[in-house]
């Protein structure tokens, strides 16, 4: 009877080399928890930087186009009456379009600009139903472009930073 052997050249079973295994400190879950929070919390104030940026920067768009002198204070007090509400609004958003996920689900370019569209749908819609003076409608495509510019940017940023963390 004759038995199967395996060829004298066959490699043994590899069982992995050990030194590419992690150190069990930076590969716990309480660790891998501490980063993922802070990675959230960078995105968040990265993402609220640029709605500030952004909302700030149409409204100096809008009184350069009308041709009105630049109060920089008067703007920051008009930005600082809408910026909790559409601040909070754009992260509940961008928290349902899955921006703040892990870096591998994480959406790009297309996803933050649709989530920025709503949210300024929503800041009209605010506004309107409060009863707000609107003299032009404008302001709203002009700040979202604007946000998502930044906001894209700030997020660039943070990707390069990051990436070979």
């Amino acid at each position: 009877m004759a038995t199967k052997q395996a060829p004298r050249d066959a490699a043994p079973p590899s069982v992995g080399d050990i030194r590419s295994a992690r150190p069990l400190v930076l590969g716990s879950p309480l660790t891998a928890f501490v980063r993922r929070a802070l990675s959230i919390l960078s995105l968040i104030a990265l993402d609220l930087c640029g709605l500030i940026l952004g909302l700030y920067g149409a409204f100096v768009l809008r009184a350069l186009y009308y041709g009105d002198e630049i109060l920089w204070g008067a703007l920051w007090r008009a930005e600082s009456e809408w910026l909790p509400f559409l601040g909070l609004v754009m992260l509940l958003v961008f928290w349902r379009a899955g921006l703040y996920a892990e870096r591998e689900r994480r959406g790009g370019g297309g996803k933050i600009i649709a989530s920025l569209i709503l949210v300024g749908l929503v800041g009209v819609v605010y506004g309107v139903g409060t009863n707000r003076d609107f003299g032009t409608y404008g302001l709203a495509p002009t700040a979202v472009l604007l946000t998502g510019l930044f906001v894209g940017l700030l997020r660039a940023s943070y990707e390069i930073i990051t990436g070979d963390i």
